[in-house]
């Protein structure tokens, strides 16, 4: 070999061990290094002058093994053989290296040792990856015994099936895994299931489904069925046919008889264990659609609303209540037929479907059987409670839908209550128009309240001593262009059912505040309200304190004049945020009245817990009170009453002069009523601020 050939060669070899992947050391015969490679540095953390003349036992060593380790190395090495071994190392950080460790002696012709070649390999990733295969296996052991799932593994050419113990436990067989066939799997499946669960396999077998999953029921030795969970991966052959299918079975029982009651609960009133409203709708939509096809076969929906429940659930409570709404719900099944449906529909309202009627006349017939079932008495806890109901009643034709069939039979029933309640009432033509004319005022009040074209009015509250103009109540009326002055009583409702009363509501509230800001300068009024009705829809609003205080702020109207007349309705319901809500209103200056106090249940308590600053004697009172004792016994306890809490209070509907006599006796403050004035528009206001109304005869 020429000479610059023997050079290149040597220079690929120093190349070559400087790259190769294992770390390599050459050691003098007193193991002394005097060369290593690259990597040997890297694995280590020792620089090649670090290392040089110094002994790799000396850097490296751990600790870990025992002298006498070390000494078999050098003792094989001194007689000329190589040795290989596992050796746990200490890199120059501390930290251990695992490596296997090569040491070969080279010898001199004369068999004397000249060096020592070492090679180590880094074991440090092989190890953690072993650890992690452990910890996996580890995970995956547990996990299957906590899942407690069955396994199985079916070797298809040999129709050898394997089910493990805890398979066999699912289905009550109380042996170890045992072998079989898949036959005695598919045995045991519900004949309900059993094609299903066969197209499921197949489908994976023949790679049409990526995985199998299978949700069936099982025999159990007992005689039930229990629904399980299967799932299962099919492992094929080098032509790609399946020849072993193994999975999981995990008993689901539990879980579908929750599913069975959730869905059963969403359908179903939980109190009386009848169908719901959305159970109810999808029952007459079916009936619709047969109706449509066979014409001839019709049927009716009923709506019954108890009359007399509030007091039920306000004099005996409302566990009593509870327990006649689930008497109610058992009679009302024993007077229909299998295939009709009761429903509860809300608190004490129940909607019942009668099907296959071959004339209206039957509907009334099982109105008039309801009412009778409802006349006799209900025995509860010791009582004797006895309710009716108000039912309406609406029959199908071709043209219906679900939605004409629902509100029909609501305004039977409403023109029942209206005309005193109890009994029942099929839907006629004047019922129909009058819930047309409701609709056409719905879609008219909508545009009435966005375009702003509703009045405010005012009415006076009075001293009843001196006559003077104390504050107005701010009222919305609705002069509509075709049905003329609609009523209170009627658009109001509608507006809270079209969700239309908090635009109402803050319309009529910026207007007064903004002309009353504007007659308390014309007349220079120091003592001066103005009050605005609020609905309990309105109060629900989270940023209604907000919209109190922008519209006192944009009126430039000072604290203490903006009042709020709340009735206790908005009580009924979250009563800690109510308290928080009408502090804050306080705080900002604004006046809080109870209206029509005397009327609700717990009026007292709402005296004493909330921050009110007048109360209103409802008219009622008022207005019977110089005929009736009763009634003006109970004006005079609400007003020592409001005089001990520090409030004022307003008497409502005063029409007379012997009415404001009996008022001052008992010391009533204020009053308002037609005697003084009807509510007026703001053009009439100046004109009342400058009167002073007699108030003795």
């Amino acid at each position: 070999m020429r000479a610059g050939d023997s050079e290149a060669l040597s220079r690929r070899l120093v190349a070559a061990v400087e790259n190769v992947a294992e770390a390599i050391e050459l050691s003098d015969p007193e193991g002394k290094i005097v060369y290593v490679n690259r990597r040997w540095t890297e694995l280590t953390g020792y620089t090649e002058a670090e290392a040089m003349g110094r002994a790799a036992s000396e850097l490296l060593r751990s600790g870990g093994h025992p002298a006498d380790y070390y000494a078999q190395v050098e003792k094989e090495l001194r007689a000329g053989r190589a040795w290989r071994g596992y050796l746990v190392s200490a890199r120059k950080d501390g930290s251990l290296l695992p490596h296997t460790l090569s040491v070969t002696p080279l010898l001199s012709a004369g068999g004397e040792l000249e060096a020592i070649v070492a090679v180590r390999l880094d074991l440090t990733e092989e190890i953690a990856a072993k650890q992690r295969l452990r910890e996996s296996e580890e995970r995956y052991a547990l996990a299957s015994m906590g899942a407690n799932d069955g396994l199985w593994d079916w070797k298809i050419p040999e129709d050898e099936a394997y089910f493990s113990e805890r398979w066999c436990g699912i289905v009550g067989i109380d042996r170890q895994g045992f072998f079989g066939k898949a036959h005695d799997w598919l045995s045991l499946v519900h004949p309900d299931d059993l094609s299903r669960l066969r197209e499921l396999i197949d489908e994976h077998l023949d790679l049409r489904s990526p995985h199998f999953e299978s949700e069936h029921r099982l025999r159990h030795v007992d005689g039930s069925f229990r629904w399980v969970q299967a799932r299962g991966l099919a492992f094929r052959g080098p032509d790609s046919a399946a020849v072993r299918f193994v999975g999981s079975l995990t008993d689901i029982t539990q879980r579908k008889q929750a599913e069975s009651m959730l869905s059963f609960a969403a359908a179903h009133d939980g109190l009386t264990s009848l169908p719901n409203r959305s159970l109810f709708r999808e029952r007459v939509s079916q009936a619709l659609e047969r109706v449509k096809r066979n014409p001839v076969k019709r049927f009716a929906v009923l709506y019954l609303d108890l009359d007399g429940f509030k007091q039920v659930n306000d004099g005996l409570g409302h566990h009593v209540g509870d327990r006649l709404l689930v008497g109610v719900a058992r009679r009302l099944e024993t007077c229909v037929h299998a295939m009709d449906m009761v429903s509860r529909l809300g608190s004490d309202e129940f909607g019942l479907l009668l099907e296959e009627l071959d004339s209206n006349e039957e509907a009334a017939a099982a109105a008039a059987r309801i009412e009778r079932a409802l006349s006799m008495v209900f025995e509860i806890e010791g009582h004797h409670v006895f309710i009716s109901g108000s039912i309406g009643v609406a029959c199908s034709d071709a043209e219906s839908t679900v939605e004409q069939m629902l509100r029909d039979a609501d305004s039977a029933m409403y023109e029942v209550r209206a005309g005193g309640r109890r009994g029942h009432h099929v839907l006629d033509v004047a019922a129909r128009e009058r819930r047309e004319r409701r609709s056409r005022l719905g879609e008219a009040l909508r545009r009435g309240v966005e375009v702003e074209g509703l009045e405010v009015v005012y009415q006076p509250v009075v001293s009843l001593v001196t006559g003077q103009v104390r504050g107005l109540e701010a009222l919305a009326r609705w002069n509509h262009p075709v049905h003329g002055a609609v009523p209170p009583a009627e658009f109001v409702p509608l507006a809270e059912e079209l969700g239309l009363i908090d635009r109402l509501g803050y319309q009529v509230m910026r207007e007064a505040c903004h002309r009353a800001a504007q007659w308390i300068h014309e007349h220079s009024r120091d003592q001066f309200f103005v009050n605005v009705n609020v609905s309990a829809r309105q109060f629900r609003d989270p940023h209604f304190v907000e919209r109190v205080a922008e519209a006192q702020a944009t009126s430039g109207l000072r604290p203490g004049v903006l009042g709020l007349e709340l009735t206790e309705t908005i009580f009924v319901d979250r009563p800690e945020s109510v308290v928080a809500m009408l502090r804050e209103l306080r705080d900002i200056g604004v006046r809080l009245t109870l209206d029509d106090f005397g009327t609700g249940f717990s009026s007292l308590s709402h005296l004493r817990r909330f921050p009110v600053h007048s109360v209103k004697i409802d008219r009622s009172f008022v207005s019977a009170h110089d005929t009736d004792g009763i009634a003006l016994h109970i004006v005079r306890a609400i007003v020592a009453l409001t005089r001990a809490l520090g409030m004022v209070a307003v008497a409502e509907g005063v029409e007379t002069l012997d009415q404001v006599a009996i008022l001052r006796g008992v010391g009533c403050d204020l009053g308002q009523g037609w005697l003084f004035s009807k509510p007026v528009g703001a053009h009439d206001v100046s004109r009342l601020l400058s009167e002073r109304f007699p108030t003795q005869g």
